[in-house]
Parts: structure tokens; C-alpha cells; sequence
């Protein structure tokens, strides 16, 4: 499901949207200022940015034309309860009028995510991969090469913590990750992200050196070659597992 960073000066305001798109499946961060919410994005990506206008030091026009240019595949909704006016940056940006119920607002959001998927072809999903080589990240690159909004595990930081940063939907494995003690992650997504799909990437020639499930966790197989060279194929799989 997408993720959603809401920005908005008034603390009941982020509370009732927050509760409530967490409640139709969203994934949400929230910010009360415009310079909080850019230092917010400078660590994560996020789907959606939805933003009040009327804000200080920094207005949601000025916030959505800074987003613009630094984050272009964050989508942007404005709220206001005084009108929206004729200014307007170059892209635009989609508009809700306060009051509104926060069904109002979900809906919004899932039909510019089903868009977004008919457009791509691909699944709206956050995908943390882990993978043997983190100086020559191969499946990460090609992730993001199409499209994808895909992280890695970075070297500093503990399974946990880049879970709980992360937030992911779904992790893909390289199989030589899990060469070794790496069968512990399994333990830990387990711990913080339980329900969350696991692929492991393998080469043909190992798919005997794996078990069927770990533990608990039923695992999937993605066949290496295929991953690289059948995109329809991909993003066919992603989308089959996010819905088991």
C-alpha cells in the first residue's frame, strides 16, 4: 500500500487523517511544518505528500514546488478550507477542500496509485532487498532501473532498524545473502514485518540447496535469469505475492 506523508500546522488535524488512512491500509508519517517535512524526505521516499496550505514559515504552495524539484515522483495533494486561487506550480497537484471525510481523501489516493499501475504496468510497492555484494548492488539497480521503488540493507545499520526505516512491503533475497548466519533476517522480518512477502532470487543450479519454508515462513523462488530479463513476468509476481 502507498505511503503517505501528511503535512499540517494543527495536531488534531494530523491525528484524525493519520488514524484514519492507517485504518484503510496506508502507510503514514506526519510532519507540522513545511522545512520539517523536506528534512522527513530527505530520509525516505514517500507515494503521496498531502498538505494544508495555510501554513507557517512555509505555505503548502512553496511546499509542493520545493517537492517538486527534488522528489518529482512524489505525488502531491493540497487541502484547504479557504479555496485554492490560480497559483499554481507547473505540475500541478490534486486538490481536497476542507472539511472532508477521510474516506474521501483514501479513495484519492487509491485511485492515482491504480493510475500510476495501469500506466507502469508494475505494482505500487516498496521492495527492501538484500543482496551479497552492497558495493555492486545489481538487483537493487535493476529494481530502480524500472521503475521501482526499492531499498537495500544498508552496511551500518542492523536488519531491524532499516525494517523499522524502510517499511517495507516486500523483501527480495539474493540467494547467496543467506549463505552463512544471513538465515537470521528471516527471524527478524518475522519479528517487525510479519505477513510481509519474502522472495529469495536464486540460480537454477542451487534451487536444491533451499527449503521450501523456514521455519514458519513459506518462501518464494524468483529464478535469477528471468528476473533480469522478463519485466511483464516481474511485476506479474510481485503483485501475485502481494496479494497471498
Amino acid at each position: 500500500m502507498s505511503r503517505v506523508l501528511l503535512v499540517d500546522d494543527e495536531k488534531n488535524v494530523l491525528m484524525t487523517l493519520s488514524i484514519g488512512l492507517k485504518r484503510h491500509g496506508f502507510t503514514v508519517d506526519t510532519a507540522q511544518s513545511g522545512p520539517e517535512a523536506l528534512e522527513i524526505l530527505k530520509r525516505r521516499p514517500y507515494d503521496f505528500v498531502v498538505s494544508d496550505i495555510r501554513m507557517s514559515p512555509m505555505d503548502g504552495y512553496t511546499l509542493s514546488e520545493k517537492i517538486h524539484k527534488a522528489h518529482p515522483q512524489t505525488d502531491l495533494v493540497l487541502m484547504s478550507a479557504y479555496g485554492f486561487g490560480s497559483r499554481r506550480h507547473k505540475r500541478g497537484f490534486l486538490q481536497l477542500t476542507k472539511p472532508f471525510e477521510v474516506a474521501d481523501l483514501a479513495d484519492l489516493l487509491r485511485r492515482e496509485t491504480e493510475k500510476h499501475e495501469k500506466k507502469t504496468g508494475m505494482p505500487s510497492v516498496r521492495i527492501l532487498v538484500a543482496e551479497s555484494d552492497a558495493e555492486n548492488p545489481e538487483v537493487l539497480n535493476h529494481l530502480r532501473e524500472l521503475g521501482y521503488e526499492a531499498g537495500g540493507i544498508e552496511p551500518d545499520e542492523t536488519y531491524s532498524k532499516r525494517i523499522l526505516k524502510f517499511k517495507p512491503d516486500l523483501f527480495l533475497i539474493e540467494d547467496r545473502f543467506l549463505d552463512g548466519d544471513r538465515w537470521r533476517i528471516l527471524n527478524v522480518i518475522e519479528q517487525h514485518a510479519p505477513g510481509r512477502p519474502v522472495l529469495v532470487l536464486i540460480d537454477r543450479s542451487r534451487r536444491g540447496d533451499f527449503p521450501a519454508a523456514e521455519g514458519a515462513r513459506a518462501l518464494a523462488y524468483l529464478d535469477r535469469d528471468r528476473f533480469f530479463h522478463e519485466e511483464a513476468w516481474l511485476a506479474g509476481t510481485i503483485r501475485k505475492n502481494l496479494k497471498t
